[in-house]
C-alpha cells in the first residue's frame, strides 16, 4: 500500500496568495471542472471561481482524510491538518465563506481524531502496534459493511458532503437541460417567425402581380375599344 500526501497540496491552494487579494465580479457561465486541467490567471480571479476552487478543495481534502478515518494514526495525521484549517480561518484578508468553511471542517475533524483516540485506547492499540501485529494499517477499527455502530465522525460527514455534491449535479444538470430547452424554443420561435415574414412577403408581391395583371389587362381591354372606334369611323 501507498500513502499518497494529497494533504499538502490542498491546503497551500487554501493558502494561496490568490485569496487575499480582491475578488472580481463575474457573469461568465461557471467553469467545467471536470475537463480543467489548467485555469489562467485571468481565471482565478472572479470570486465565482474562487469559492467554487475552496469548495473543492475543502471537499477533497475531506475525503482523502474520510480514507484514513479508520486508521490507527489517524489522530496523527489529522493533527497538522487541523492546524493548517485553523490558521486559515483566522487569517486576515482572507474571504468570510472560506474562513467558515475551513473552521467547520478543523472542527468535524478534531471530533474525528477524538473519536479514534478512544477506540484505540479501548482496544490498546497504538500505530507501532498496528504494525507489530501486522494490522491492517488503514482499516483498524472500520465496521462492518451495512453496520450503524462504530462510524467516525468524518464519514458521516464525508457522506453528507457526498449527497450535497450529487444535488448540486443533479440542479446543474437540470438548469443546463431547461437552458438548452429555453435556447431551443426561441430558436423555434424565431424560425417560425421567419417562415411567417416570408410568408407574408410572398403573399404581397403575389398580390402586386395580380394588380399588375389586372392593370395590364384593363389597358389591353382600353386599347382594344379605342382601335375598335377608330375602325368604324
Amino acid at each position: 500500500r501507498v500513502y499518497v500526501a494529497l494533504t499538502p497540496a490542498l491546503v497551500s491552494l487554501l493558502e494561496a496568495p490568490e485569496l487575499t487579494r480582491k475578488a472580481l465580479p463575474t457573469t461568465d457561465r461557471p467553469s467545467q471542472w471536470q475537463a480543467m486541467l489548467h485555469a489562467a490567471v485571468g481565471v482565478v480571479k472572479p470570486r465565482q471561481y474562487q469559492e467554487e476552487a475552496v469548495r473543492r478543495a475543502l471537499a477533497l481534502l475531506a475525503e482523502h482524510l474520510g480514507a484514513y478515518a479508520y486508521s490507527a494514526a489517524f489522530p496523527e495525521l489529522a493533527a497538522p491538518v487541523i492546524k493548517a484549517l485553523r490558521r486559515t480561518s483566522k487569517a486576515q484578508g482572507r474571504p468570510p465563506a472560506l474562513k467558515k468553511q475551513a473552521a467547520s471542517l478543523a472542527g468535524v475533524l478534531k471530533e474525528a481524531m477524538a473519536w479514534s483516540r478512544r477506540v484505540r485506547a479501548s482496544q490498546g492499540l497504538s500505530p507501532l502496534a498496528v504494525v507489530e501485529k501486522k494490522m491492517c494499517p488503514v482499516n483498524t477499527f472500520r465496521p462492518a459493511p451495512g453496520s450503524k455502530k462504530g462510524i467516525s465522525p468524518l464519514t458521516r460527514y464525508v457522506e453528507t458532503l457526498v449527497r450535497a455534491e450529487k444535488a448540486r449535479e443533479r440542479a446543474q444538470a437540470l438548469g443546463e437541460a431547461t437552458n438548452k430547452r429555453q435556447r431551443d424554443d426561441k430558436g423555434q420561435e424565431a424560425r417560425e417567425r421567419k417562415k411567417k415574414q416570408q410568408r407574408m412577403e410572398e403573399e404581397d408581391e403575389d398580390e402586386d402581380e395580380e394588380e399588375d395583371d389586372d392593370d395590364s389587362s384593363a389597358m389591353s381591354c382600353s386599347f382594344a375599344c379605342n382601335s375598335a372606334r377608330l375602325s368604324l369611323r
